[in-house]
């Protein structure tokens, strides 16, 4: 995320929360839910349209696919964390 501190503060935050627990396997939902008061299926949502609307490094973007993966829905619509749509 080099670069991009002209982020609002909670896109930054997103990101920065989402970097830190790459490691882990991802943000827990509880501190999710703690921080920005939202589910970790609306968290990654938010996460993935704050990446696409930012200058994060290609590398971080990797990193960040393959712990928070984005799917697709049946109905073609983005959603979250890997989890079978059907």
């Amino acid at each position: 995320m080099s670069d991009c501190q002209d982020l609002p503060r909670e896109a930054r935050e997103l990101i920065t929360l989402a970097r830190r627990w790459i490691p882990y396997g991802g943000v827990p939902a509880e501190l999710v839910f703690q921080t920005f008061g939202i589910t970790e299926h609306q968290f990654v949502d938010r996460l993935w349209a704050v990446v696409q609307d930012t200058c994060c490094d290609p590398h971080l973007v990797r990193a960040l696919s393959s712990t928070y993966p984005r799917r697709r829905s049946h109905w073609g619509v983005s959603t979250t964390r890997g989890r079978s749509p059907v």
